[in-house]
């Protein structure tokens, strides 16, 4: 529409201007740098209001993710885990009881081979922070689902806490995301705390929560 009024601008004032070529040249010159001056500032329009709808469409996903996880968290929470037994490290010939073992404050962070590795990697980052004896603790309990089976006795520096049902039965060891654990005495879930990899602060705010719980 700006190019077409600049064009009838040209056109009622032709006959005038070509009357001088030398004044018309310049006029078309200058009308031609407007129409390129117009564009480019529409353009920079239309890029800045692409970017804010970016911006709100990045927000509304990481704020769908975060309620997602929420509701996940409150779905688990008071759940009770079916009593087993479990093995630690590779020796598989000696086995525990499950309920037995927790009668003892523990967090276990929950992990799968399917879970994304720098998720994992900075979740134990950040159990090293909170927790300064984190090799000696033995409050700190990592299971692992079909790792493979040569990490069963260092994983991260841990022993893998292997079940023998493979799962605890949670519908949210299908999601394959890292997780963190607690349960009372009679397995019921006390408190659970989902990694989320664009909030990395709030895994860390919980595990400072948790801290005096299983001291």
């Amino acid at each position: 529409m700006i190019i077409q009024f600049l064009s009838n601008i040209i056109s009622k004032n032709s006959s005038k201007i070509m009357d001088d070529k030398k004044t018309a040249v310049i006029f078309k010159v200058a009308i031609y740098s407007m129409t390129i001056l117009v564009c480019t500032m529409l353009s920079l329009t239309s890029c800045s209001n692409n970017k804010k709808k970016l911006v709100n469409s990045e927000f509304e996903f990481e704020k769908y993710i975060f309620e997602e996880i929420r509701k996940l968290e409150n779905e688990s929470e008071k759940q009770i885990i079916a009593n087993q037994k479990f093995f630690i490290g590779n020796d598989s010939l000696k086995h525990f009881d499950l309920k037995d073992f927790l009668s003892k404050k523990r967090i276990i962070f929950w992990f799968s081979p399917n879970t994304c590795s720098p998720c994992v990697d900075r979740s134990v980052d950040i159990i090293k922070d909170v927790f300064p004896d984190y090799e000696n603790n033995k409050q700190i309990i990592f299971v692992a689902p079909d790792y493979p089976v040569r990490f069963r006795g260092n994983c991260y520096t841990k022993k893998l806490l292997t079940l023998q049902n493979k799962y605890f039965g949670l519908g949210l060891e299908k999601k394959d995301v890292p997780f963190f654990l607690i349960l009372n005495s009679t397995l019921q879930i006390e408190s659970i705390h989902i990694v989320n990899k664009s909030l990395f602060s709030r895994t860390e705010e919980y595990l400072q929560k948790v801290k005096g719980f299983i001291q």
